[in-house]
């Protein structure tokens, strides 16, 4: 358990994050990859139709279509460039987040052989309910092309992930226990601990170079995979004080697909990273 190792002292996260930016700004990061009309690869939906990503004065936004209701009950949503590598020039993951009536959004996508891989988490403020996520594909659209919504909704309704099944309890099973990441020369997490606690799990990180993250608790989603209530996904949260990274957790066949988004303050003067990593569990 990670409770039983030496606590390291708390350093760079990322190897690539003990190197000074080549760029002292993420106003010289170039977003022309992210900036588009974005359509669902999947016409049969149940979360985003398309999203619209706009940079206005080096301010990237984000513009929901969701696949029921029209698009102009969905605020546009401010949103986070982020590269690969310190020296990187151009972004090529984004998040963005917003709120619609009783409910937080958050979307975390990353661009991929030309499609943008968009995940988009409902999460309710009534801790009664529990929370959807979502992994889709997108493709460029022409720049006239602006997406008209499903079905109309009553005002009261959800438009996000409307018609879904849930699960009235999430089941963590799939997730616990110590995963490992192959890549014993990552530049991200080498280790994982993910254990359950009351509604949701604590999940106890390592990286690279043996530098121990402490405990956060991952609150739990239902995996919506082709419009149905699947499996269960987790999202993380450390903040190192220099350094804020959130954790996407997916289980697929029994592998542990997590993406970090880590966000530095503001005197750091470096570009958010993004990174994809996998892990297994030892001896698998």
């Amino acid at each position: 358990m990670l409770s039983e190792r030496h606590p390291a002292k708390l350093g760079y996260s990322r190897l690539d994050e003990a190197r000074q930016p080549s760029q002292p700004t993420s106003a010289t990061t170039d977003p022309s990859g992210l900036i588009g009309n974005w359509t669902n690869a999947d016409p049969e939906t149940r979360c985003l139709q398309g999203v619209r990503v706009a940079a206005q004065a080096g301010i990237l936004s984000v513009g929901l279509d969701p696949a029921f209701g029209r698009p102009d009950e969905t605020p546009t949503c401010p949103a986070i460039g982020y590269v690969e590598r310190a020296d990187a020039s151009a972004f090529a993951a984004i998040t963005a987040g917003g709120t619609r009536g009783g409910l937080d959004l958050r979307l975390e996508g990353n661009l991929n052989a030309g499609l943008l891989v968009l995940c988009c988490y409902k999460t309710w403020r009534d801790a009664g309910r529990s929370g959807c996520f979502s992994r889709e594909y997108f493709s460029k659209r022409a720049a006239s092309g602006t997406a008209t919504g499903g079905d109309s909704l009553d005002p009261v309704e959800d438009p996000l992930f409307h018609g879904v099944d849930l699960p009235e309890r999430l089941s963590p099973e799939a997730l616990l226990g110590h995963w490992s990441n192959p890549d014993r020369h990552s530049r991200g997490l080498c280790d994982l601990w993910i254990s359950p606690c009351a509604e949701d799990v604590v999940v106890s990180a390592v990286a690279h170079g043996h530098i121990v993250w402490g405990e956060a608790t991952g609150r739990l989603y239902t995996d919506v995979v082709d419009g149905n209530a699947g499996g269960v996904a987790a999202s993380a949260r450390f903040d190192f004080g220099f350094v804020e990274s959130t954790l996407q957790i997916r289980e697929v066949k029994g592998v542990l697909v997590v993406a970090s988004f880590a966000r530095f303050e503001t005197r750091a003067q470096r570009d958010p990273h993004f990174i994809r990593e996998f892990f297994y569990r030892p001896g698998s």
